[in-house]
C-alpha cells in the first residue's frame, strides 16, 4: 500500500488546528515546515496507528509542509492555514 494511504490529514485547510491520522504501526517523526524550509513543528511517535493533533494557529496564514518519515518512507503533504 502507498503513503497516500496511510496517513490522513483533517480538516485541510484549516486555521491551524490539523489532525494527522496515521495507520501504520511503526514510529514516525512528524515535521511541519514553512515553503522556505524553516521547521515549524516536529514531533516523534513512537505508536503508529493514532492521530496527533498539531496547532500551528500561531504561525501566519499560509502553505506548510507535513512531513512524516518512518523506516525509511518519507511522506509529504500541504498544509494550508487559513
Amino acid at each position: 500500500s502507498s503513503k497516500q494511504e496511510r496517513i490522513h490529514v483533517f480538516p485541510n485547510p484549516s486555521a491551524g488546528n490539523f489532525s494527522i491520522e496515521l495507520n501504520d504501526s511503526e514510529s514516525s517523526e512528524i515535521a511541519i515546515y514553512t515553503i522556505k524550509g524553516e521547521r515549524v513543528f516536529n514531533q516523534f511517535v513512537l505508536d503508529g496507528n493514532i492521530v496527533i493533533s498539531v496547532n500551528i494557529s500561531d504561525l501566519p496564514k499560509g502553505i506548510y509542509i507535513l512531513e512524516v518519515r518512518n523506516s525509511g518512507n518519507v511522506y509529504t503533504d500541504k498544509l494550508i492555514v487559513k
